[in-house]
């Protein structure tokens, strides 16, 4: 009977202690879920990169990016919740910067409420890549339960750099801004806008980034417009050089494309919508081939002088490069 009393005993106290467990676990959950510990963060609010700050740590220190951008590091519990590792919604071809591997421990620095059930929480961070250099990314949350995320801002240098900024308004529309470039080589400076909205489940959704561009031009500036031709080689084939000829034709609100090939396959011939951004005319195929349609331009092309380039033409040794077209 001793040994029963003390059998019993045991297990009382064993089923007490995991009671204790249990409640302090949900008192500790409730800690990080209630998110009391980071500020709200009012809305409309934008970060914009400065490169003219004057602070050499500015590109370096979290704390002193935080400070030039009114932003302050939270302790809370909160920075347990961070995800790291994030993929860029930028793919690595695109933009590899948006794609250095997180270094540093993340802190929380501000929240916006989505609605009841749905939390934004904003993460300060530094990242690696030949400096180390802060970040923030965007996280959303159902309790303690991640959602979806979104890197938002971010600066990078290296042989060449540039950086990502943002504004969010008071619907949760995002509106990111990437600019990279070297520059020892201005022709390869590139600015993409990308557009995203924090939907009612917590997710980032994004949105037609061509069909806003197209609303805010009408007219095809008349410096462009006209027939532009010219011939690239690709490759040397059994049969001689393979090449294809491009005949773009540009009017007030259209661009029509025809390509003649020799040895090459024909594709994404047709309309395409024109955007000009920073004095290059964007070509973003308008037509029925899937294959062709693409977040970036097509074909871009500018004016220097009385000359026209193009880029985008040809194969793999002549994509990336600014070739003469004759305009006639």
């Amino acid at each position: 009977m001793r040994y029963l009393k003390i059998a019993i005993a045991i297990i009382f106290f064993t089923s007490c202690k995991n009671n204790e467990i249990k409640i302090g676990d949900k008192k500790n959950s409730e800690l990080v879920t209630d998110f009391s510990g980071t500020g709200n963060i009012e809305l409309p609010y934008c970060l914009n990169i400065d490169f003219e700050t004057g602070n050499e740590y500015y590109q370096t220190n979290i704390d002193t990016f935080l400070v030039k951008h009114n932003l302050k590091r939270n302790n809370d519990k909160i920075n347990n919740l961070f995800s790291a590792n994030t993929i860029d919604f930028v793919s690595e071809d695109e933009n590899y910067f948006m794609h250095y591997p997180y270094d540093g421990k993340a802190s929380s620095v501000g929240k916006i409420i989505i609605n009841d059930k749905i939390t934004a929480i904003f993460y300060a961070y530094l990242f690696s890549s030949e400096k180390t250099q802060p970040r923030l990314e965007i996280q959303t949350f159902s309790g303690d339960k991640l959602i979806d995320k979104l890197i938002v801002a971010s600066i990078f240098t290296s042989e060449c750099s540039g950086f990502r900024d943002f504004c969010i308004n008071k619907e949760f529309a995002i509106e990111i801004k990437d600019y990279y470039g070297c520059s020892e080589d201005e022709t390869s400076q590139a600015e993409h806008i990308y557009n995203f909205k924090i939907n009612k489940d917590g997710f980032f959704e994004k949105l037609d980034k061509e069909i806003k561009k197209q609303a805010n031009i009408s007219n095809i500036n008349p410096k462009y417009q006209g027939s532009f031709s010219t011939t690239v080689e690709t490759e040397l084939t059994t049969s001689g050089m393979a090449s294809v000829t491009y005949s773009f034709s540009i009017s007030s609100n259209i661009v029509k494309l025809n390509e003649a090939s020799y040895h090459e396959p024909i594709s994404c011939n047709g309309n395409y919508r024109a955007i000009e951004n920073n004095n290059v005319l964007e070509l973003y195929y308008d037509g029925d081939e899937e294959s062709c349609k693409t977040d970036k331009p097509n074909f871009r092309i500018k004016k220097e002088g009385n000359k026209f380039y193009m880029k985008g033409l040809g194969g793999e040794g002549t994509f990336n490069k600014w070739i003469e077209v004759e305009r006639k």
